[in-house]
């Protein structure tokens, strides 16, 4: 689908989660040469894995995993 601008399309993707019972996130997004944005990818909020933080090797109090 295309959408005159970035917020339209999450308020539309928004919306339609909303009605199917689940939230969404952005997910990543590709650019031209020129900078516009080509496309962006939007899923369940529970999609994929989160990555290691890469700013300590030791995580004092990890926080619970939310995506499945």
């Amino acid at each position: 689908m295309k959408f005159e601008s970035k917020e339209g399309a999450f308020q539309f993707y928004n919306e339609y989660g909303r009605i199917r019972g689940f939230s969404i996130r952005r997910d990543y997004h590709t650019k031209s040469k020129n900078g516009l944005m080509i496309n962006r990818r939007f899923v369940c909020r529970k999609e994929g894995e989160k990555e290691k933080d890469k700013r300590r090797r030791i995580v004092l109090q990890p926080r619970r995993e939310t995506r499945t």
